[in-house]
């Protein structure tokens, strides 16, 4: 039987992983449960809700959406597959965002480890945007992600020399 959350060493690091998620304000509104040897629970913690910027939860959802991608990719560059159940229960528990299963699965992929990997690199700035416009061929690409979504992800490795040419010269690769 797959038991990966039987290892604290691969809880932690899937733990570590999503309390490294951004949130509203820092707050990092959200619980995690171990609720079995292969599952995890995302919890909304409504202690750390702000109930003045955020009466309806929204913020607080987004933030536990945010952890929960993190806790997929840490899943992933484990070897595992993460099975996702959002909002198992609204009813009768509210503050359970989703149930994660941890299944066996097959090695991450470079893309994948690349975006685990970038997780340690966010970090949160309360400095003043510097009210540089985005240059439009920037602007462009964002909504390259199809379907009306936005999709953003690390340049390949053989790519970053070429984004860094390009931020240079203004966006013209």
């Amino acid at each position: 039987m797959y038991r990966p959350l039987a290892d604290s060493g691969i809880v932690r690091r899937i733990v570590g992983a999503a309390g490294a998620a951004p949130s509203i304000h820092n707050t990092q509104p959200w619980r995690f449960q171990v609720a079995g040897a292969d599952l995890l629970e995302v919890r909304g913690d409504p202690e750390r809700m702000l109930w003045v910027a955020d009466a309806h939860g929204r913020a607080l959802h987004l933030s536990c959406g945010a952890a929960l991608l993190n806790i997929r990719l840490a899943v992933r560059a484990t070897g595992g597959k993460p099975l996702v159940w959002p909002l198992p229960d609204p009813q009768g528990e509210p503050t359970l965002m989703a149930s994660v299963q941890l299944t066996a699965g097959r090695p991450a992929t470079l893309g994948e480890r690349e975006l685990f990997e970038s997780i340690w690199q966010r970090h949160t700035s309360r400095a003043p945007f510097s009210g540089q416009r985005c240059p439009r061929c920037g602007m462009g690409r964002l909504g390259a992600g199809g379907e009306g979504r936005v999709r953003l992800a690390p340049p390949a490795r053989c790519d970053r020399h070429r984004a860094r040419t390009a931020a240079r010269r203004g966006c013209r690769p």
